[in-house]
């Protein structure tokens, strides 16, 4: 009985697979990203390039989740889309091709409301890390990051956090840089805050 139960199990995976449906999204990786481990050339666009918006280096998990890149009319787009619903208080890590940026040590992020339940207000917020006080592959909290960030709403009056979020989709625009280079990765995350 339990031999036949197991290949019961393992035929209904195939099927699942074989029928098309959906990868489950990558999550925060073990070890660091390579030239064919990170999810730019995963999707097919290549080796990750800093002059490329197309082929990012950074990557931003909310949740612990990450994206897939979206193509529109066959035309890769820079959106990193984060299926499934995050929390309303969610983190974000950011994930760097350390071969290509080396260490990232500054963050700074517009954070965007595209559509609540409430309506199509827009929110706006920004996030800077202060100063060479940011560690890619760190958990933050994003509406509440800490004393190593500034955090200003719309008026950019300085806040301590933003508190929970909306239901509704989300874009955050990020860029990390390494400070002794300058060298910049650009990373643009959309995900949606479930109720």
């Amino acid at each position: 009985m339990r031999k036949l139960t197991t290949l019961s199990v393992m035929l209904c995976c195939l099927f699942a697979i074989t029928t098309g449906c959906k990868a489950p999204a990558p999550v925060v990786p073990d070890e660091p990203y390579t030239a064919s481990n990170n999810p730019t050339t995963l999707a097919g666009r290549g080796a990750p390039d800093l002059e490329d918006d197309k082929r990012p280096a950074a990557w931003v998990f909310i949740d612990g989740i990450g994206g897939h890149f979206i193509d529109v009319e066959g035309r890769p787009q820079v959106q990193w889309v984060i299926d499934g619903k995050v929390c309303s208080t969610p983190t974000f890590q950011v994930e760097v091709y350390e071969d290509l940026l080396g260490k990232a040590t500054d963050f700074k992020c517009v954070l965007k409301s595209l559509d609540t339940d409430d309506g199509p207000g827009e929110t706006y917020f920004g996030i800077a890390a202060k100063e060479g006080r940011f560690s890619a592959g760190k958990e933050y909290s994003l509406v509440a990051p800490g004393e190593d960030f500034v955090v200003r709403d719309a008026t950019h009056t300085e806040i301590n956090e933003i508190g929970p979020l909306a239901p509704g989709e989300y874009m955050l625009a990020a860029g990390v840089k390494n400070g002794e280079t300058g060298k910049e990765a650009l990373a643009i995350t959309y995900f949606t805050v479930g109720r």
